[in-house]
This record gives C-alpha cells, structure tokens and sequence, in this order.
C-alpha cells in the first residue's frame, strides 16, 4: 500500500512540473487547448480557425554543423596591451550578447562551390559554354565567384593557388577566400532559401521534381526564395511539379479558416482548404547571416569554460587558456595552436617538424576548438563581421551592440505608386528615374536595372523604411502617390509638438529612430563652409578620402589569419575594409538567431519566491 502511494505521488509531481515546464514555452497541447485570455479553442473552425502550434518542441538548429552560443555578458575590447594605437583594438566595456547558433567551422571552398554551382544551375542554363555566357543573367552567376587572382603577389609565385585553390578537390576542405562581404551576405541569404526550401517540401510533402523537369534545371523567374513564399500571394510552388502531371491540391497545410459553401447539410467544402505556410507554424529558420563584432568576439573568447556561478575565474588573451601560442599540455608540449605567421619569414616551421603544417591556410578543423567548439576563431583566415567600423564603439549600446543599421521593407505598390496585392518586382521597374529613386543601378543600353548576385530580376523590391516619393525623382505629388513607407517618420524639423501633445495626435515621430541608414550615425558633420561641427554625442569626424579611409561601407574583419603575426590573434584585435573588397586571407562564417528560451538547460519550473523565513 505504502508502494501504491508513493507511486501515485510520484505520477502527481511529474505532472505538476510537466505543466509547469509548458508553461514556459506557451498554451497546453490537446484538443480542448484554449485561449487563457478569451476561453476561444485554438485549431477550431468553429472557433474561427485561429491555429496555434501546439506541438512546437523548441528551437533546433535546422542544418548540422553549428554550435549554440549561449548567451551572456563579458568584457568586449583589447585584451592584450594594443600596440598599434590606431583603433585595433577598443577600450573594455561590459556588454551582453544574446544567444545564438554559429557555424563550428568557416565555409568551406565546397560550401561555396554549392552556392555558385546553384547560381550556374539556375541563372546561367547550368554550364559554361559560349551561349550560357550570352545569356542576359549569366553576370549574376559570374558575379557570385570569389575573386581567385588576390592570390597574385608582384614578387612571389602563387599562380598554383590562382588556378586550382577554388575548384581543385584537394583544397575542398579548406576555408574560401577572395569573397568580399557583399559576396558572404549573397551566400547567407542563399543558404536562407535552401535551408527554408528543404524544410518545407519535407514538411508538406513536396518532392523536389522541379529537377526533373528540363533536364534539370531550375528557371530564373520561379526560383524559391522565403521572401517571395511569404509575401507574394501569387508565388505557390508551381515549379515544384511536373507540369504534365495533374495536382491533386494546392501544396500547403491544411487551412482551418477556409470557409464552406452554401448553407446547411448542402454545404460543400471549399475546393481548396490547403493554405501556405506560415512563420506562426515554426518551419521556416530565420536568417543566416554573419556575425556582429560583438557575437564574434564573444563567441571567440569562450569564456564559458572559464566561468563559475557568476564571476569568470581566468580571463583570456586569446581563444584558449594560455597567455602563450603554444600547447603547454604534456603529450602537445611547445606546439602552435594556431595557423599564422610564427615570425619574420616563418609561416610552418622547419622541415621534419612543421609547427602549423602550413605555409599558406589549412583545412578547416586542424586546430583544437574553443569551449564552445568553435574551430578555427584564431589564425587561418581572419573573418568578416557585420558591422561597419568606426574606431570608438563605447557610445553604442551595451546589449547586442552593433553599427550598421539599415531598416528596408516591401514596397506593396505598383510602378505608378498605387497600392497593390503583390509586393514590387525588381524586373517591375522600367524606368531609369524609378530605378534610381528605389536605389538601384540602371542600364540605358539594356533599358533595365543592372542585374547583380545580389539584384536577381525577380527579387523583391526593398526600399528604406523612411522612403519619401515626394522626394524621389520618378514620382509625381498627385493623388496616390502622396504615400510613405513608414509615415511614423518625420523630419524632427518640421514636426508639429503643439498638435502632438495637446491635440494628442497619434501619428507622431518614432522615439527609436528617425532614418532607416544609421552607418553615419553620430559622426561629425561639416557645414558648406568646410568647418567641423562636432555635437555632443559625436562619433567623431570621417571624411572618406581626404582625412579618412573610413566610410560607411567599411567593414570590420577579425581573428588574424594566415599571414598574420600573433598580435591579430586576439579576439578584441580589429581590422577594416571595404565591403565590395576581398584579400586572400579573409574569409567568413555564419550565425542564426536563437529563438526562445536561451539558456542550453531546459526550464524545469517557473522561478518563485523561496519559502523561507527572514529575520
């Protein structure tokens, strides 16, 4: 009896802490799960249809090869005495960083293969011969390749690298360079649409015979890409099928809103009750992308393995333990833990006992990895950021802290500014007034907009959030084209205060921001006189190509590589570089925003006030 009881208790408790576990990630599962809030059931037509994933098991990595980075706070800057005195480094803040998924290892001359070889496949009619080259997109795919001759050195030989380096299968192992960071934010939005695209057909059970249909190829006007699924209501997986093959159903999940036919016992389902899928129903993965210099540096410190409760025991120079370069563990005594310039002339070591094993990269993974896994964040090749450089960082915030801000969105419009359905098509504009207003090249000799790995004809239009019409040449001041994309955005200059606050007027300035591109924001202006006018909270004073070569398209790279000497190693060690440039020892890799819950162990129960007498 006394075994039955306990039994009984035990069963009680585990329900009790398995409610209170799902509490945590939202609503209960089960055909009576309600709103708490209006009683209404959820995933009930007759409730109105309102779908709630129930079954959502939390947030996984949806590729493999990509470590959790849980989040935290540490000391971002110089780690080590900055010699340079030239902005290489920053003085130490506390700041925190959210958790989030990065790539254990660079990418890799394969990973980037895969990428280019898609761009051959879909915009280049899949080969290289003379009438895939005549062909009006063949610039994207062309485009899209690293740049192989940064190779090249005016007195040294390295035209072996130049040929081979990319394409040879020896070197499929190691990381890609002569990739600028324009090109690595093309592969993260790419590999966005792969990851998305996968994950979709799997989840409503589409095969992928789109590569069956003409030989395998795939067009470059029904290409996937997760923007076009989302928001564009005429975009429905039709390339996914044989066309000589019948379909039963709209591709979809089943839509609990579809409304029925007709009244009573004569009522008829609709003929198509399958909807698109949606990001509430937690297939699709968020952007890939590259890291802020905050997450890099964080990511490289590691500084995981080092903390206990709530204080850091040892801080770090470099990546691992050790204030040296070298393995002090007895079996690897003396060995470089890393693959860079060791001194003056000296890139491996000697003959019979080389250091790094390599003169120039090495593959991915050749070194130990840091406490969260990570390979590679010290020495091979230095990597890209997202931020834009400035040499003072204090002054931005000190939670996920990062420069380089430029809010974007859909333009739902048609070409003559009138609202419509469907968002705004690159290929849409045909003029070379609208394609400068909307910020994008144009050709008089192909009357288009110039075509890039990173302009494909039928993206999605994106305009800055505080576009202005009125504003932009190609639009004319009458009837509806008197619209903004965020018409929350005023010029501070010109707003009325008096109607915002006594006349309670709630189309009032945003308070978070006022301009969608904040790469300059805060830096010194200049007057038409040509006199500084610094302000109060002033970044400082760049003046591209006459004080500075520091502009807002200039790129924070980090982590030292190859043919660097130790002092790069350091994670708070900073470089720049325009974006649309690329060196042959800078390469990247990628992150993805973690969602939810962000520590690595599970919630067992809500946190309550300790029972507990005090005096």
């Amino acid at each position: 009896m006394k075994n039955y009881n306990l039994i009984i208790s035990l069963i009680i408790v585990s329900i009790i802490s398995f409610s209170c576990s799902s509490s945590q990630q939202g609503p209960r599962a089960g055909k009576k799960a309600a709103s708490s809030k209006t009683g209404w059931k959820y995933n009930d037509r007759d409730f109105g249809g309102f779908e709630v994933n129930l079954k959502y098991k939390g947030f996984k990595p949806p590729v493999p090869g990509m470590a959790f980075i849980e989040g935290g706070t540490f000391m971002m800057g110089q780690t080590e005495e900055n010699i340079m005195q030239d902005g290489s480094s920053t003085r130490p803040r506390a700041v925190t960083v959210t958790s989030f998924w990065m790539d254990r290892n660079e990418v890799t001359n394969v990973d980037y293969r895969e990428y280019t070889d898609w761009m051959k496949l879909v915009f280049a009619g899949g080969g290289d011969d003379v009438s895939s080259r005549d062909s009006e997109y063949f610039v994207l795919y062309d485009r899209s390749l690293p740049d192989t001759t940064v190779w090249r050195s005016k007195y040294g030989y390295n035209e072996p690298m130049v040929e081979n380096y990319f394409r040879h299968p020896a070197y499929s192992n190691y990381p890609v360079v002569g990739v600028s960071w324009e090109q690595a934010m093309a592969y993260c939005e790419w590999r966005t649409d792969r990851v998305n695209e996968k994950r979709l057909c799997e989840e409503i059970g589409v095969d992928f015979e789109k590569f069956k249909v003409g030989g395998g190829l795939d067009g470059e006007d029904d290409y996937f890409s997760t923007k076009r699924y989302l928001k564009d209501p005429d975009y429905n997986l039709d390339a996914f099928f044989d066309p000589k093959k019948k379909k039963k159903k709209r591709p979809g999940k089943k839509d609990l809103a579809a409304r029925e036919e007709g009244k009573g016992k004569k009522a008829k389902q609709s003929a198509d009750r399958n909807r698109k899928v949606r990001i509430e129903d937690g297939i699709f993965v968020p952007n890939f992308r590259l890291p802020t210099e905050a997450e890099w540096e964080y990511a490289a410190l590691a500084l995981i393995g080092n903390s206990h409760e709530d204080y850091v025991r040892e801080n770090k120079i470099y990546p691992w333990n050790r204030h040296s370069v070298r393995d002090n563990i007895k079996s690897t005594q003396g060995q470089i833990l890393a693959n860079f310039k060791i001194s003056q002339g000296d890139y491996m070591g000697y003959g019979g006992y080389h250091n790094d094993v390599g003169s120039l990269t090495t593959p991915v993974s050749s070194f130990m990895p840091n406490d969260f896994g990570l390979y590679d964040m010290a020495g091979n090749v230095a990597e890209w950021t997202l931020d834009v450089y400035r040499r003072e960082t204090g002054k931005l915030d000190d939670v996920n802290p990062h420069r380089g801000n430029d809010w974007k969105d859909l333009v739902y419009r048609d070409i003559d500014g009138n609202p419509q359905a469907e968002p705004l098509r690159i290929s849409d504009i045909d003029t070379r007034e609208m394609a400068e207003a909307y910020g994008y090249e144009w050709s008089e000799e192909l009357e288009q907009v110039v075509y890039d790995f990173d302009t494909k004809p039928y993206d999605l239009v994106k305009a800055d959030i505080d576009f202005d019409p009125l504003q932009a040449e190609g639009f004319n001041a009458e009837g509806e084209n008197i619209w903004k994309m965020d018409p929350k955005i005023k010029n501070p200059d010109e707003a009325d205060y008096d109607d915002l606050y006594f006349n309670r007027n709630p189309n009032s300035p945003r308070r978070n921001y006022q301009v969608a591109d904040n790469a300059g924001n805060g830096d010194g202006q200049i007057d038409p006189m040509g006199n500084s006018l610094y302000q109060q909270g002033s970044f400082g004073e760049y003046s591209y190509g006459k004080s500075s070569l520091v502009n807002n398209y200039t790129r924070v790279y980090k982590g030292g590589g190859w043919k660097d000497d130790a002092y790069w190693l350091s994670p708070g060690a900073r470089r720049f570089l325009n974006q649309d440039l690329s060196t042959e020892f800078i390469g990247f890799r990628c992150v993805l925003d973690h969602m939810g819950w962000e520590s690595k162990k599970q919630p067992k129960k809500p946190r309550t006030k300790p029972k507990v007498k005090r005096k």
